[in-house]
Parts: structure tokens; sequence; C-alpha cells
């Protein structure tokens, strides 16, 4: 088979995603084209979801997984990024899933995927390194 098949995700898989993450809305200051694309996406059977920073990272390894049923997890509020990372890191996943084509900034790209990580564990990762950079604990 080629493409992309056009059933809508297993009864399991939409309980897990309507506990674990939430309706995602198209952010402000999106452009027409853009907004043109999501909504024609939508009609098609496409799932549009948001999820923490924890429940991204249980979902992102099924990325592929995902859009063969017509799902894309995107980044949700908790990751510290501004909007503009936020859509870029979207951008990414909408175009790994066929639906868009170009491509974002590589430094605001990077910067999202950086805060992307720092948010799931900041506290360890921010104590990890003192302050003049070495690792604390055994020598």
């Amino acid at each position: 088979m080629t493409g992309i098949a056009k059933t809508g995700p297993p009864l399991w898989m939409r309980l897990a995603l309507w506990v674990s993450t939430a309706r995602w809305h198209p952010p402000r200051g999106l452009s027409d084209a853009d907004k043109a694309i999501l909504f024609a996406a939508a009609r098609d059977g496409w799932w549009f979801r948001r999820a923490s920073p924890r429940w991204d990272a249980v979902w992102r390894p099924y990325a592929c997984a995902l859009a063969r049923v017509r799902v894309v997890v995107l980044p949700g509020k908790g990751f510290g990024m501004s909007t503009y990372e936020r859509m870029a890191l979207s951008w990414l996943r909408l175009a790994q899933a066929g639906l868009r084509t170009g491509t974002t900034d590589p430094l605001t790209l990077q910067s999202a995927e950086r805060k992307r990580r720092q948010s799931l564990a900041p506290v360890w990762l921010n104590n990890a390194a003192g302050e003049n950079g070495r690792r604390g604990g055994r020598r």
C-alpha cells in the first residue's frame, strides 16, 4: 500500500490521546495559506493534538505510527518556548507528517529543541553543572 491510510486511530489510541493530550488550536498570527493547509487536513480526517513536555516525550517516538492514522502531536505550553519557537517545532512535525512543505529557521528550531529537552527535567539538568561548569558529585 502506498501513501497514508485513510483510517482513524484505533480505540485504544484515541483513548490514550484523549487522556494525555489536548486539542490543538492554531496560534494567532498564522498566515491564511497555513490556515488553509490545516483546515483542509482537518477536513480530511487529521487530528491535531498538543501535549505537555512529558507526554510529548512519550508520543514523539511514535510520530510515524501516528501519521499513518492521521494524528500529529504538537508541542503545547509548558516548554518555556516563545510562540515562534513553538511554531517552528510544530511546522517541523507537520512537515514530517507530510502536511507542509518548506523549511523553518534552523536557529529557532535549535533553540526550540534545546528548550524541549530542558523542560523534561529542569531541576536536575540545571543543577548537573556546577558554578564553573564542573559536574558535582563524586570525583
